[in-house]
């Protein structure tokens, strides 16, 4: 199989991985009654937050493999194609959105709050953090941990994934 291919079905699985929602439902089904976060924002603000950690995650996990940049593109891409499909549906359906800027606009939020990160070796709490803000709610103790735990398990599992399939440098 040549390298073009294999990079093209790694992106997809991972795009794939990345728009699943079967594993973030569970969260928010979970979301505590006294909440004043609303369950659709949560999982929109989700839904975002998986698709970022994986996009975010390929820079860090393969910050020194070759394949990183060809891979990163091809998943941007694809994000960027389902985005626009988003975007032709619900207008449609009369509402007028840009997902793909919405995506943007929050990678930098988030990317912003991990460059001053109080803590580099636990970058979840400020994802966690930066969640609960999007998600209406900067104290929401369960959008804390939630938020958190989606990055750091999505960058768990994309590990995993890209060891068995790339065997990447580790980052130190």
């Amino acid at each position: 199989m040549e390298e073009k291919e294999t990079m093209q079905e790694l992106s997809e699985s991972l795009v794939a991985y990345a728009t699943h929602s079967k594993d973030i439902l569970p969260f928010v089904e979970a979301l505590p009654e006294e909440s004043r976060i609303a369950r659709p924002t949560m999982e929109y603000e989700m839904r975002m937050l998986k698709i970022l950690s994986v996009g975010w995650g390929l820079a860090f996990i393969l910050s020194d493999h070759p394949a990183r940049i060809e891979l990163s593109e091809a998943f941007w891409h694809r994000i960027s194609s389902l985005s626009k499909e988003i975007d032709e549906i619900c207008k449609a359906s009369g509402t007028e959105i840009d997902y793909f800027a919405a995506l943007r606009k929050r990678l930098d939020i988030y990317v912003s709050a991990l460059s001053g990160a109080k803590d580099p070796g636990d970058p979840g709490i400020e994802v966690g953090s930066c969640y609960a803000e999007l998600c209406g709610d900067a104290e929401d103790t369960y959008a804390l941990v939630a938020g958190r735990r989606v990055f750091t398990g999505v960058l768990s599992s994309l590990h995993e994934y890209l060891k068995d399939s790339l065997n990447p440098a580790q980052p130190a």
